[in-house]
């Protein structure tokens, strides 16, 4: 019913229907229109005058004189006309000849009872029978077609919100088509996301297979620069990948999604948890793209899939004649992108963000580097971020930079001079008075060391060089690498302050004949090479042919994967061994000696087992009473930090502070 009246005025009409009123009489009584005055009265079952009586009153009965016997012909007189004083029931409308006509859309009919049953709309329908079958009806004609098939249903009430050009667009995501993924190669649900600008209704639509924060982040921007600006504000619903706790005053956004908005000038507005009506431009994007071009569509790829909704996008959704604005919705992006905000120059660097806790050291470790935190943060968490090129340190609640360094290598530190403890550590100078007692040059070199390097710097180099002071008939004093205080008693016969060739801790001079200094580094960097509790093994392993991680697992069950991947990655690095990828049916590695850097290697190996086998007979001691000795030399020939890797020596090597002392 088009007009709906109050209870006094239907009381009225219907009323004035049963004392037999026309409409039209009716109509200028209450200045209710005919149409819907003759609706209530239908409604309360009163009877309609038929057409055609003009409102005029009936003619009065004529007379009948009644009981009469005898009465001539002449006086006879007519019967007397009905009148009926009720009403009757209203006139079935006469019969008419008219021709029904068939629907254009009735040919087609199969196929559209098919795309009805896989939930498609009277649009998306039309669409595919201009597109594939050459239809010349219009939309409405499928339209009402497919209304007779399914019936009207009733639309619900919406609230719409007018915003001014450029000022606000509106994201979402929704459920995109099936695509044949290329790894599995089944076919996956993808997902869609949609922006749709407040001002024009124009929508980017975008298809992925997954989501996270950074793919989240890298949507925007793609839809951004599809606009050629972006908006002011962006309104989204509460997903974890832009909010992490939703909050009607305060919500908690995600950081790289917050840093995004920010390098392109743009403020994130989270909608009401169970809110959608804020959003419902997007919404609506989003019905129409699932239920128009998409619903029960399979492609075969992801780039397939796209540049079908792009092409769906220039041809139909764009050129749309919108139904809130009447207006093409090209049409009104055109007046709107004027006010988008330029875009930046550079696209936005992603980094990766986490949570640490600062150590003892006042360090924080990111991927096996260490970067110093100011003081007083020792124990405490704090927000990290990083790229290839930055590690930022963040206070967790104002967001403050607390420190920024540049990206180390692993193992490596990374301290500012003012972060570093004022007070140097009494080991450290320990340290630096037994060089200056063991001679003025040593101790000029260390403590030049310590002012250009730092406590680290210091005691990485008086790791990689044995000091000796030689007292009249006292004791030698080593600096060991740990700087613990070993002794041994020998003669001497020199002055106190005076070095006298080395001497060997058993006493002999068998070391007046050892190789000079660069010798002895290249030495050294061989054993480095080697050096840890697997390799020998996994090189030893490697002879008989090339091995998968999980069979070096089996084969050296007590040690950890983590200890495995580790030598297995120095070893490629030196060059030692070589690492496969297999691409079959079923991805793995393979891990090979390499030619001829690891079957040197392997020779050397096979040479040092044979001469250990010979020491052994000779001195009657079996290799297991050696091994404490090897973890001697090995863990002594380590100079330098502990996970540092050998650096082939250049020129007199690792002695300086030796030549320097003689």
């Amino acid at each position: 019913m088009g007009n709906v009246l109050d209870k006094t005025k239907q009381e009225q009409v219907i009323a004035l229907g049963r004392l037999g009123w026309s409409l039209r009489r009716i109509e200028q009584a209450t200045g209710v229109r005919r149409e819907t005055a003759g609706g209530y009265l239908r409604s309360a079952g009163i009877a309609l005058r038929v057409p055609g009586w003009g409102g005029k009153p009936a003619k009065p009965a004529i007379e009948v004189t009644t009981g009469s016997v005898g009465a001539s012909p002449d006086d006879a007189s007519k019967p007397a006309i009905e009148v009926t004083t009720g009403f009757l029931l209203p006139a079935a409308p006469p019969e008419t000849d008219r021709k029904q006509t068939a629907s254009a859309s009735e040919a087609y009919r199969e196929m559209i009872l098919l795309e009805l049953s896989r939930g498609r709309n009277a649009m998306g329908i039309w669409q595919d029978l201009v597109d594939r079958h050459g239809f010349a009806g219009s939309y409405q004609s499928v339209k009402r077609f497919v209304r007779t098939l399914n019936g009207s249903t009733s639309l619900e009430a919406r609230v719409i919100i007018e915003t001014v050009p450029g000022e606000e667009c509106q994201v979402d995501y929704g459920t995109g088509p099936m695509v044949r993924d290329p790894d599995s190669g089944k076919y996956r649900r993808t997902r869609l996301f949609v922006l749709t600008l407040g001002c024009s209704r124009k929508c980017v639509r975008l298809l992925t297979f997954k989501s996270s924060s950074r793919i989240w982040a890298e949507l925007h921007e793609k839809a951004f620069r599809r606009l050629g600006g972006s908006t002011r504000i962006v309104v989204l619903d509460n997903l974890r990948e832009g909010v992490l706790s939703p909050d009607i005053y305060d919500p908690s956004l995600n950081p790289l999604y917050r840093d995004v908005l920010a390098h392109y000038g743009v403020a994130a507005l989270p909608c009401k948890v169970r809110d959608p009506d804020r959003k419902g431009k997007v919404e609506s994007g989003v019905n129409h793209a699932q239920m128009t071009p998409l619903k029960g569509k399979k492609f075969e790829s992801l780039e397939e899939a796209q540049a079908y909704l792009d092409h769906w996008e220039d041809k139909w959704a764009d050129k749309r004649i919108h139904g809130r604005t009447k207006r093409q919705v090209a049409g009104m992006f055109a007046e709107e992108k004027p006010f988008l905000q330029a875009l930046p120059l550079e696209p936005f660097r992603y980094y990766q963000y986490g949570v640490r806790t600062v150590h003892l050291d006042g360090c924080v470790e990111v991927e096996a580097a260490y970067y110093g935190a100011p003081p007083g943060w020792v124990g405490r968490q704090v927000n990290v971020q990083w790229d290839a090129m930055f590690v930022r340190l963040l206070d967790p609640r104002s967001g403050e930079l607390l420190r920024e360094h540049l990206s180390g290598k692993r193992g490596g530190h990374r301290i500012r001079d003012e972060d570093r403890p004022q007070r140097t550590p009494p080991l450290l100078l320990q340290l630096l008075a037994r060089a200056h007692k063991a001679g003025a040059n040593i101790g000029a070199v260390c403590d030049a060391i310590h002012a250009r390097q730092g406590e680290l710097g210091t005691l990485a180099e008086l790791r990689r060089c044995r000091m000796t002071h030689v007292a009249s008939g006292q004791a030698q004093v080593d600096l060991d690498r740990d700087g613990r205080r070993t002794a041994s008693t020998v003669t001497s016969q020199r002055g106190p302050n005076d070095f006298g060739p080395r001497l060997a801790e058993r006493g002999t001079r068998a070391d007046c004949h050892r190789p000079p200094a660069q010798n002895e580094s290249y030495v050294r960097f061989a054993i480095a090479l080697i050096r840890g509790k697997w390799k020998i093994g996994i090189l030893s392993r490697l002879q008989d042919g090339p091995a998968r991680l999980s069979q070096l697992r089996r084969m050296f069950p007590r040690a950890s994967r983590k200890m495995l991947t580790q030598h297995l990655r120095e070893m490629e690095k030196d060059g030692l061994i070589i690492r496969t990828d297999l691409s079959g049916r079923l991805r793995h590695v393979e891990y090979s000696l390499s030619d001829p850097q690891g079957l040197d290697v392997l020779r050397l190996l096979q040479m040092l087992v044979a001469w250990s086998t010979e020491y052994s007979k000779h001195c009657n001691e079996s290799p297991a009473d050696g091994i404490s000795g090897c973890k001697a030399v090995l863990s002594e020939s380590g100079a330098g930090q502990q996970r540092d890797r050998p650096v082939l020596p250049a020129g007199a090597g690792s002695g300086k502070l030796a030549l320097a002392a003689r």
